[in-house]
């Protein structure tokens, strides 16, 4: 929703910050998969930090 004193320029940059975020969401979970795939444990997801955090195996 639009505050009152946001213009189109402010309501872009939003809007560009919220694709900058969710590109590096992205990259951050390209890099979590390939790190999975070399070492033994996993990425997990944490809904209270909202991050991916990486929890070893024993196998």
């Amino acid at each position: 929703m639009k505050a009152s004193g946001d213009t189109a320029g402010h309501e872009i940059a939003k809007g560009d910050e919220k694709e900058k975020q969710r590109q590096n969401a992205f990259k951050a979970l390209e890099k979590a998969k390939a790190q999975e795939a070399q070492k033994q444990g996993r990425y997990l997801w944490n809904n209270e930090k909202r991050a991916y955090f990486f929890t070893v195996t024993n196998n």
